[in-house]
C-alpha cells in the first residue's frame, strides 16, 4: 500500500521536460509489482497449506479468533468498496489494484472465519487447509487480472473491437452532419 501511495503521487506530477506526456505509467508499473506479490502471497499460502495437510493442520477455533476474522472482514469490505468507488471515478489503476487486494483481504477472512466456525462444528482440522486452497485459488486468479490489466496498459492495448463499434455508433448517432473521425 505504501508502494501504491508513492506511485499515486509520482504518477500525478505534471508533466515536465524529462516526462513530456506525465508519469501516468507509473501507476501501471506499481500495478504489476502488488499483483505480481499477490501471486507470490498466494503461492505460499498454497506451499503453507500443503504443508499442513501433508503434517496435519492444528487450529483453535475460539471465539476471540472468531470475533477478530468477523471484525477484520467488515474492515475490509468498507475499505475495498471505498477504494473501488475512488478507482473507478479517477479511473486510477492503483486504486483499483488496492481495491482489489483488500477483496482479497475480506474473502481471506471469510474464508478464516468459515474454517473455524467448521471446524469448532466438526472437530476436523481438514476444513482449515481445504479453504486455504479455495482461498489461494480466488487470489491467484484476482492476481492474474491485475497483472494482466497493468500489463496491457503499459502495453497501450487497443479497446476491444465490439467497445470500438459502439463508440463509433455513438459519434455516428450524434449528429447527421458529422461525416467522419479519426483518432
Amino acid at each position: 500500500s505504501g508502494v501504491n501511495l508513492y506511485s499515486l503521487r509520482l504518477s500525478r506530477r505534471a508533466p515536465d521536460e524529462a516526462h513530456p506526456y506525465g508519469r501516468g505509467k507509473v501507476e501501471d508499473l506499481a500495478g504489476l509489482a502488488q499483483g505480481a506479490f499477490i501471486a507470490l502471497s498466494g503461492l505460499g499460502l498454497l506451499a503453507e497449506s500443503v504443508r499442513r495437510l501433508a503434517r496435519g493442520a492444528e487450529v483453535s477455533p475460539g471465539f476471540f479468533g472468531l470475533s477478530v476474522m468477523a471484525l477484520s472482514a467488515a474492515v475490509s469490505v468498507w475499505h475495498g468498496r471505498t477504494l473501488r468507488r475512488a478507482g473507478e471515478a479517477t479511473h486510477s489503476t492503483v486504486m483499483r489494484t488496492e481495491a482489489t487486494h483488500f477483496a482479497m483481504d475480506w474473502v481471506s477472512n471469510l474464508g478464516v472465519l468459515a474454517a473455524l466456525a467448521a471446524v469448532r462444528l466438526t472437530g476436523s482440522a481438514v476444513w482449515d487447509v481445504l479453504i486455504s486452497v479455495a482461498i489461494t485459488l480466488y487470489i491467484l486468479r484476482e492476481a492474474w487480472k491485475v497483472v494482466r490489466f497493468s500489463v496491457l496498459e503499459i502495453l497501450d492495448a487497443g479497446l476491444p473491437a465490439e467497445t470500438l463499434r459502439e463508440i463509433e455508433a455513438t459519434i455516428r448517432g450524434y449528429h447527421p452532419q458529422i461525416v467522419g473521425f479519426h483518432d
